[in-house]
């Protein structure tokens, strides 16, 4: 994963705090990439009415959220040093479609987003996580914890036996995604993979197929497949067998808790294609596990899209930028 473009989606342009966009900025120093802020706008209280005095109103508020942006940069001099740090204030709705569309103008590599919520709700994601999630066809970097990363510890979640539908290059991808995040910040990457026991059905009441754990010998046999399948893709990804950790477990539970048990600062995850519409879904067990984890998770769609420049502009938009 070479990243040359990263835009950072900005909830709340007003706050000093903004460990997504510090986070950014470390990995934009580390393969010397383009910066671009990004904030999101609009209020229709403000629209409501139109004319002239409320299209001016619109202007002011976006030249406000701009100048917000720029002294976000200035307070990161030090870290922004060397880089090429642009700003971008857009007045449109939703949200998520405004930021999906600046990652396709961009030409994102790599798409920061950075959840609003505070309190022991911190770590659960947005609305409009979710739509980024679902939307984006540039990989998603979503920061839940304000930690910064030293010598991270990095997990990637993989599936070889594509149990939920991801397709092969897929463990692939986020093997690669991981190795370069390890690369760039110091870190180390391991791996996880959580299957299921073997079972059987047998016939219940009406009818019905009842499943029932298979005998030991046939559950030795299974596990010893799902081993020999993880370690060959791990195995190709140049990845020591010291750091693949395979356990029968049921995937929502074992993820987060190997994750915690870690110590793991970031969890890179898989998402699967939902249609000729190119709308990416992890499904229900990852949808489970994303709210479940307190680090910061980096979702990879199974492929990335080519480097080219493209203008996809949401409908009604007042812009101010900057580069």
């Amino acid at each position: 994963m070479k990243l040359r473009r990263i835009l950072v989606a900005i909830e709340f342009p007003g706050e000093a705090d903004q460990p997504g966009l510090d986070k950014a900025l470390r990995l934009a120093q580390a393969q010397r990439a383009r910066v671009e802020l990004c904030h999101i706008v609009y209020d229709p209280g403000v629209a409501a009415y139109g004319g002239r005095a409320a299209q001016r109103d619109v202007e002011n508020v976006v030249a406000l959220r701009k100048a917000q942006l720029d002294r976000l940069v200035e307070l990161r001099a030090g870290a922004a040093r060397g880089l090429r740090v642009t700003t971008r204030v857009e007045w449109a709705r939703p949200a998520h479609e405004a930021i999906v569309a600046a990652a396709e103008t961009f030409d994102a590599d790599l798409v920061v987003g950075q959840s609003g919520r505070r309190g022991f709700v911190r770590h659960l994601l947005t609305y409009v996580d979710w739509q980024l999630i679902r939307h984006c066809r540039r990989p998603l970097l979503l920061v839940k914890s304000a930690e910064p990363w030293r010598r991270p510890s990095i997990l990637a979640a993989i599936d070889p036996l594509h149990a939920h539908d991801k397709p092969a290059a897929l463990d692939r991808a986020i093997l690669a995604a991981g190795h370069s995040l390890a690369r760039a910040l110091g870190g180390r990457l391991h791996a996880y993979h959580a299957f299921l026991p073997a079972v059987r059905f047998v016939p219940g009441t009406a009818l019905e197929p009842l499943p029932v754990l298979a005998p030991p010998a046939e559950q030795r046999r299974h596990e010893r497949a799902v081993r020999a399948r993880v370690l060959r893709v791990t195995r190709a990804a140049r990845l020591p067998a010291g750091r693949v950790c395979i356990e029968s477990a049921e995937p929502a539970r074992g993820l987060p808790a190997h994750a915690a048990d870690r110590h793991a600062a970031i969890v890179v995850l898989g998402a699967v294609s939902r249609g000729p519409l190119q709308r990416w879904l992890l499904g229900s067990t990852a949808e489970k596990v994303l709210d479940a984890l307190n680090c910061d998770v980096l979702v990879v769609p199974p492929s990335a899209p080519r480097r080219r420049r493209r203008t996809v502009r949401p409908a009604r938009r007042v812009r101010a930028g900057s580069g």
